[in-house]
């Protein structure tokens, strides 16, 4: 539980709302959000507490410090014409709801970058926080001079984050994405953030099966080794580079790199990101390590509690360790984040996948065969093959699993850790079908 102690020098940073008059530049306001909580956390003494994107009401200070567990808030507006933008932010002590400190500004973009690090230091003056020249240092860190790199960047990489939302479209959410980093990159082109940025997405292309060709991989690697060329501590850059491993399939390295992200400052709210992709790696590496998984799956929870894909980790883990109460509890939660995005086929998946969680074999196969009249695909089939598997019927799991190879289906680390395939472990028709398919 948090004291008053802990709390003393705790802040947290509201989503600042978007009061422009176009509702598609809520990016920018998001991101003058995040690039705030990145500089605070830089300030050793003070313990940044993650972003809300609650939309909810802002009234009742006192509660939603509570909720957040930290003593003060920074709250802000932003509102962008063109490229003209103004600023509004306020700090406020949450135990007294009393505003200690508010600016107002206005320019053109470029003067973002000023108001960040100026907004940063005046909240650490205004706690009585003396700063050493290498923090210092790091709060007026920038990756760029560059205003419409800056903008390019924030609308990619919104779109990158949009995935721990929802899976929906993600061919065209990444075809965005990349056009916003390559601009980026048109207009600095050593702009290490937008490098990194655009690395993970290529490597997104070979995780969503849109290309599964070697060139996507191969250009990630290349663009993570620019960015780190240029900011070798650059935790977005190890970032990508640990896609590039994880999405591979070398998840000791993808581990490696994950770890090297984080360790700048693991309680950085920015690095959930970091934190659920390390759960993911560690839930698929050989053997598994579920009980890392769920720490940091926890850890990604703790600092952006808007993340299915953290509860998806965390259902996982769990279900590695056999607690599949639990397990049930953190997909079922994954699910209701954002149940507006879920089409109907993928909640009768999303059932399915509870139910097999839950040992409940024959309910699953029902979700499963009532998705699969929607739509077939190889992962569908992997689903259905494992819940035959479990019911020991190894004929329909193997005729369904031959069909799901042959769809193209590749995360060969499920069906060698899952423990739905343990009757057919040490069948010779799945151990050849697997070695036929690249397993060996």
């Amino acid at each position: 539980k948090t004291t008053e102690v802990d709390r003393k020098n705790s802040i947290a940073v509201l989503l600042f709302q978007n009061l422009s008059p176009d509702p598609d530049n809520e990016y920018f306001s998001a991101g003058i959000s995040e690039e705030l909580i990145s500089k605070l956390s830089r300030i050793q003494n003070l313990q940044v507490a993650s972003l809300t994107r609650s939309k909810g009401t802002r009234n009742d200070i006192r509660e939603i410090g509570k909720e957040l567990g930290v003593r003060y808030l920074l709250d802000g507006s932003v509102r962008k014409t063109g490229n003209r933008v103004r600023i509004t932010a306020q700090l406020i002590d949450a135990s007294t709801s009393f505003h200690l400190w508010s600016d107002d500004f206005e320019g053109e973009l470029k003067d973002v970058f000023a108001l960040q690090e100026e907004t940063a230091l005046k909240i650490a003056e205004a706690l009585d926080l003396r700063l050493s020249p290498q923090e210092a240092e790091a709060v007026r860190r920038r990756y760029t001079e560059n205003p419409q790199a800056y903008d390019a960047y924030l609308r990619g990489w919104t779109l990158v984050e949009s995935f721990h939302v929802s899976l929906n479209v993600p061919e065209e959410r990444l075809e965005a994405a990349r056009k916003h980093f390559e601009a980026a990159l048109a207009s600095d082109s050593n702009y290490a953030l937008a490098l990194a940025g655009l690395s993970v997405v290529e490597a997104h292309y070979h995780w969503f099966d849109i290309d599964t060709t070697s060139h996507r991989l191969q250009r990630a690697e290349e663009l993570a080794h620019r960015a780190l060329a240029l900011d070798p501590q650059l935790s977005e850059a190890h970032l990508a580079l640990g896609e590039v491993y994880g999405f591979g399939g070398d998840f000791g390295r993808a581990i490696d790199e994950y770890g090297k992200g984080l360790r700048r400052d693991p309680d950085d709210p920015n690095n959930a990101y970091v934190w659920c992709h390390l759960a993911y790696a560690c839930n698929y590496r050989h053997p598994p390590d579920p009980e890392s998984a769920e720490e940091a799956s926890r850890n990604a929870i703790r600092l952006q509690p808007g993340y299915f894909f953290s509860y998806t980790m965390l259902g996982k883990a769990l279900e590695l360790q056999e607690q599949y109460e639990e397990a049930v509890a953190a997909y079922e939660y994954a699910f209701q984040l954002n149940p507006a995005l879920i089409p109907p086929r993928q909640l009768y998946v999303s059932l399915g996948e509870r139910n097999l969680t839950a040992r409940d074999y024959n309910q699953a196969l029902v979700r499963f065969e009532t998705a699969r009249q929607m739509l077939e695909d190889a992962a569908l089939l992997v689903q259905i093959s494992a819940a035959y598997a479990a019911l020991g019927d190894k004929e329909k799991s193997l005729g369904e699993l031959e069909k799901a190879l042959a769809a193209g289906y590749h995360d060969f680390s499920y069906l060698d850790t899952s423990s739905h395939f343990a009757s057919l472990r040490f069948d010779p028709r799945f151990k050849k079908m697997l070695k036929t398919n690249g397993l060996e």
